[in-house]
């Protein structure tokens, strides 16, 4: 009997020891388990950190880049105004003349038929008819100028003296009249990186206006060259 109940307190004290390690085996799992899902938990914690972090820095950086972006075309729209501007009274200052001519020349031409004295008119029309030819010509080459701001730059090499020699032959087509009685000099310029139709646009105004400023004086000469300043 002794050694049965013993036997039997033995086998119990075994069988609950066997439980609780048993359930210390499976709470240490499920510790395990709890620690994984907890590291994974701090892991996906750290990357979503880590993108924030880097959201928040591409956000500032394209904030900036937004900030200098719209600084910069503030400021072309701004150069925009007033380069606007600065055409504008270039083209009131150019058309105000001829306008003005043709303005006092029809009230002339009104006064002396009123009186009957018409002597004098068939010369003032033609002064009319070259004071609105010169109008035409002035719109006609601010439409040139609109077209060519709105075309992309096409560089490439062109020799300075051939465009030259090309834009003294259009103002001296467009304007015979005006050139008549001046004698024009190009010497040898280089050769340089440019659109060729702008710069030819530039070399026509330039030319333009030297026979406009040059003709009403003695022995009139127009002299187109260049020279080299440094890198320029």
């Amino acid at each position: 009997e002794q050694s049965r109940t013993k036997l039997l307190v033995g086998l119990t004290t075994a069988i609950r020891s066997f439980r609780q390690f048993a359930d210390i085996e499976a709470q240490r799992d499920a510790l395990a388990r709890l620690n994984q899902q907890l590291q994974a938990a701090i892991q996906a914690e750290h990357e979503a950190v880590r993108a924030r972090n880097e959201a928040e820095q591409a956000l500032a950086a394209a904030r900036d880049s937004a900030e200098s972006e719209i600084g910069r075309r503030t400021n072309e729209l701004l150069e925009t105004v007033r380069s606007l501007e600065t055409f504008n009274h270039m083209v009131a200052h150019d058309l105000r003349g001829p306008l003005s001519g043709v303005s006092g020349l029809t009230h002339l031409i009104k006064r002396r038929l009123e009186s009957g004295d018409i002597g004098k008119i068939p010369r003032w029309l033609d002064l009319v008819s070259s004071q609105t030819e010169r109008l035409s010509a002035m719109v006609g080459g601010m439409l040139d100028l609109s077209k060519l701001a709105r075309s992309p730059v096409q560089r490439r090499a062109c020799a300075l003296d051939a465009l030259t020699r090309e834009a003294l032959e259009t103002v001296r087509i467009t304007s015979p009249q005006a050139v008549q009685g001046i004698s024009f000099e190009v010497e040898v310029m280089p050769t340089l990186v440019v659109d060729p139709v702008l710069m030819r646009q530039v070399l026509i105004n330039l030319i333009g206006n030297a026979v406009k400023f040059c003709r009403e004086v003695p022995a009139p000469a127009v002299k187109v060259s260049a020279q080299q300043e440094g890198q320029r």
